[in-house]
């Protein structure tokens, strides 16, 4: 009884242990994504100075393997500018004639646009290459390359159930088992490659994988590609011993290193959004998944992005769920209230009665006034209660019904924004798509000028940061039609504002339409309307020097400005 006893602390001592590391990494993780901006900066410095390297290079084969270090860099940040530094080696290479090189460039060609989602392209890229005459470490990238595109193309299958889907699965296999004959302990990826390897071993042999990676993550800083790729197989290992506290600190700390290093070519986080929304934790489940959302596009990863969209769909809804939920119980609350201001009101009529009666008798009971002096004290005092009682209520009602309201304008804002967000992504997808076809259409016509006449054309950019600025001003203003009105009025006579002639907000009123939305960061705002943070500081100065009311309460007053559109 007393080793039983021992067994079950020692049991429950290491389940409260794991799930204290589990929330530790989960903080860290938080701690990350807040930062990610700053992480961003960090790569692109390092991205900045290698090109400065690159650029005061003496000689191809100096510039080829600054190239190389570069590429490194921006293999899972930016797919564009990685494909640029593959097409520029290319020509080296065939310069230096390096036949290995340019072996290795395709295989990397191949894995960038197998990352971008052109996975048709990149299988095509991919079958230049004869892996019987290749050496044998460039076997090893060929074969990882294989495993890499044949994932996607079962996972843009939709289902291990599909006949298309079993057949990419199977090719995968037989390359993960290609890759594991020649795969040797000192190699880099080593236990990446064998954690997969024995993720379908039942025999046990999934435990000995799992302890060398958990000894080779343990004085790991997790900041490294490796790093994130090994946590993740840990988790999937841990998931198929059933041990999901395990599972959940290893994609938490491969998302902690993919984060780290900027990677865009994120599953991690995905699958803990995923993980999270189960749960329950749909605030988490929201971030991750829209973390996950904005990488995709970045890099961009079209797979990526058609896989999260479903899980942001369904995170949207329970979200929205929630907030309806939240909005019922204010009303029960509201209702609960106005029952006790009822109760109170006839508490107030029965005790004014009974104070009137007490008033007649006391002409008749001159003798008795002395008592009741005492009594009628008493009754003051409850009046007095009373009526801070009723005061206290009045202020929790009009505190209830402004935050109702409040609500109220943030879910309907939400939902328009929602769909606007939805709408966007769909439409630059489909003008991303449109322009891949484009350009295809034109390299097999050989239409160099052409696609070259495409990239550089400035108008592109205008026309489309136009059509966005016209999109925003029409949503806001539907929310909010009466917004410029309003704004006016808090200005100077001679100083209103009026678009012009086919604008619905120019640029002062579009910088006063983010911090109405409640965007009040000068930076941000730039970004929005890309130009430089002192171009809005200046606009936003020279809007409040024109204020009719004091610049101090300028901004405050506008985020309560436009009353919303009631649909």
């Amino acid at each position: 009884m007393r080793i039983f006893i021992l067994v079950s602390a020692l049991c429950l001592a290491s389940a409260t242990a794991a799930a204290q590391s589990s929330a530790r990494l989960i903080a860290r993780l938080d701690s990350l994504l807040e930062r990610r901006e700053a992480l961003e900066q960090h790569k692109l410095s390092r991205i900045a100075d290698l090109r400065a390297k690159r650029n005061a290079a003496r000689s191809d084969e100096e510039r080829y393997w600054t190239n190389d270090a570069l590429y490194a860099e921006l293999r899972t940040f930016n797919a564009d500018s990685a494909m640029a530094i593959i097409n520029e080696n290319t020509a080296i290479a065939r310069r230096l004639d390096k036949p290995e090189w340019l072996t290795r460039l395709t295989i990397r060609r191949s894995f960038v646009l197998a990352a971008s989602g052109l996975l048709a392209e990149a299988r095509d890229v991919i079958r230049e290459i004869n892996p019987e005459d290749i050496s044998p470490e460039l076997a090893k990238e060929y074969y990882q390359q294989m495993v890499y595109l044949y994932s996607h193309l079962g996972n843009f299958a939709g289902s291990y159930s599909s006949e298309e889907g079993q057949r990419y699965y199977a090719m995968e296999r037989t390359y993960k088992d290609s890759l594991a004959s020649i795969s040797e302990p000192n190699d880099i990826e080593y236990l990446w490659n064998t954690g997969w390897n024995s993720q379908d071993d039942h025999n046990g042999g999934r435990r000995p994988v799992i302890e060398q990676l958990e000894q080779s993550l343990a004085s790991s800083r997790l900041n490294s590609l490796e790093d994130a790729k090994n946590s993740y197989i840990l988790g999937i290992l841990h998931k198929n011993e059933g041990d999901m506290e395990g599972y959940l600190q290893g994609i938490t700390m491969s998302a902690i290193a993919d984060i780290s290093i900027s990677n865009r070519d994120i599953a991690s986080l995905h699958e803990l959004a995923q993980y999270m929304y189960e749960c329950g934790d749909i605030e988490r489940a929201y971030a991750y998944a829209d973390y996950c959302m904005t990488a995709a596009i970045s890099y961009p990863n079209r797979v990526r992005a058609m896989n999260i969209m479903p899980l942001q769909r369904d995170i949207t809804r329970a979200a929205a769920e929630r907030l309806d939920t939240r909005n019922r119980s204010l009303t029960t609350l509201l209702g609960v209230a106005a029952l006790l201001a009822l109760g109170l009101m006839a508490l107030v009529v029965v005790t004014a009665r009974q104070a009137k009666q007490l008033r007649r008798r006391s002409a008749s009971l001159n003798d008795a006034n002395a008592a009741l002096a005492g009594k009628v004290d008493e009754l003051h005092g409850v009046h007095a209660q009373l009526a801070e009682a009723n005061s206290r209520l009045k202020e929790l009602n009009e505190s209830l019904r402004d935050k109702n309201e409040s609500l109220a304008e943030a879910n309907y804002v939400k939902e328009e924004y929602i769909g606007y967000v939805f709408a966007i992504c769909s439409q630059y997808i489909r003008k991303i798509d449109d322009f891949r076809r484009t350009v295809g259409r034109k390299l097999t016509a050989k239409q160099y000028a052409d696609i070259k006449q495409m990239t550089d054309a400035p108008s592109r950019m205008r026309d489309e940061l136009k059509e966005f600025y016209q999109n925003f001003d029409s949503i806001f203003l539907h929310i909010y039609p009466d917004f410029i009105d309003d704004f006016n009025t808090l200005m100077l006579p001679d100083h209103r504002i009026t678009p012009r002639e086919g604008e619905l907000l120019n640029t002062e009123l579009r910088i006063y339409a983010l911090v109405r939305l409640g965007i009040t960061d000068s930076v941000k705002i730039a970004e929005f309307l890309h130009c430089s943070p002192q171009t809005v500081y200046n606009n936003r100065f020279r809007v409040r020097s024109n204020a009719a009311i004091p610049r101090e309460v300028f901004a405050d007053t506008v985020r309560q400005l436009g009353r919303m559109a009631k649909n």
